[in-house]
């Protein structure tokens, strides 16, 4: 419910009663990363690496490393999470940004384009998607996608900004390849 302070309490009491599971590792993990707890939040994390809560401990550390601009280890760990999960439309919708974030507008496409068929009505999905389209150059199908959703003003700068980040990595990543 956005109470993440209170979570962190409540998972405290509940495994000084009951003892540590992977269930209240995640919850701690994710409650530590919303409260810019990282390292707490990596370290727990990677304790589910083991468990079989594995994809949602890579996906935690995807999320770490894109916070941190990290979108190479980003992309690799939401990877590893997808593989793991394969019908998870919030990672594959994760790791589309994340690739493009890097640049890689094709490698983009497919877990972009899953998410979107596998929750088409999340809008965080679907700005994703219109994002996709502004970077593949398709500007008038963004468009329609972003007035058909309805995006609010900020949502639809955010989509140009990053849009304008992404051009920028895609230079890069060509300019590097060609070197």
């Amino acid at each position: 419910q956005g109470l993440f302070y209170a979570s962190l309490a409540h998972i405290d009491a509940y495994e000084k009663q009951y003892g540590t599971t992977p269930d209240t590792i995640l919850l701690r993990a994710d409650a530590l990363r919303q409260t810019g707890q990282t390292q707490g939040s990596a370290d727990a994390y990677t304790k589910l690496l083991n468990t079989p809560l594995a994809a949602r401990g890579y996906r935690g550390i995807g999320l770490l490393a894109g916070a941190a601009g990290d979108f190479s280890k980003a992309s690799e760990s939401l990877d590893t999470a997808t593989r793991l999960q394969p019908t998870d439309a919030l990672t594959l919708s994760d790791l589309g940004y994340a690739r493009l974030r890097l640049g890689d507008v094709a490698g983009a496409r497919v877990p972009l384009m899953k998410a979107a068929e596998l929750a088409q009505d999340n809008p965080k999905i679907l700005s994703n998607v219109a994002l996709f389209l502004l970077a593949e150059g398709q500007p008038a199908a963004a468009q329609g996608l972003i007035a058909q959703q309805k995006f609010s003003p900020e949502v639809q700068q955010a989509i140009r900004t990053d849009a304008q980040r992404i051009a920028a990595a895609a230079a890069q990543a060509t300019h590097a390849r060609a070197c």
